[in-house]
C-alpha cells in the first residue's frame, strides 16, 4: 500500500491493515438507510429552525427540534457502531487470511 500524506492519512487505520475489506451488502444497505434517515431528519430540523425567519410561519417548537436533534445523534451513533462492527469483521478476515499465508503483510 502506498504511503499517504499525513493530512490525508486515515487516523482510524494502521499501516498493516488491508486497504480493501469484504463487507456484507446488507450492512452497507443498513448504513445507507440510516444515512438517508439522518439527512432527512436534519433537513426537517433545518426547515423548522429557519422557517420562521424565511416565511413567518411557526417552527415545530423547541421540544420537537430537540427530539429531531436527538434522533440524528442516535442515527449517527448507530452508523458509528455498525462501521466499527464491519471493521472488526474485516480485521478477523484479514487475520485469518494471514494465518493461512495469504495475507499482504
Amino acid at each position: 500500500m502506498r504511503e499517504r500524506h499525513f493530512l490525508t492519512r486515515d487516523g482510524w487505520t494502521s499501516d498493516d491493515e488491508s486497504e480493501h475489506a469484504m463487507v456484507r451488502s446488507m450492512e452497507i444497505a443498513d448504513i445507507t438507510r440510516a444515512s438517508i434517515a439522518a439527512r432527512t431528519l436534519a433537513r426537517i430540523l433545518h426547515n423548522s429552525l429557519s422557517e420562521p425567519a424565511a416565511t413567518g410561519s411557526d417552527s415545530l417548537g423547541e421540544g420537537v427540534n430537540c427530539d429531531l436533534a436527538d434522533a440524528i445523534y442516535c442515527l449517527n451513533d448507530y452508523i458509528f457502531e455498525r462501521t466499527n462492527e464491519m471493521r472488526e469483521v474485516a480485521e478477523h478476515f484479514e487475520e485469518h487470511k494471514r494465518t493461512l499465508g495469504g495475507g499482504h503483510a
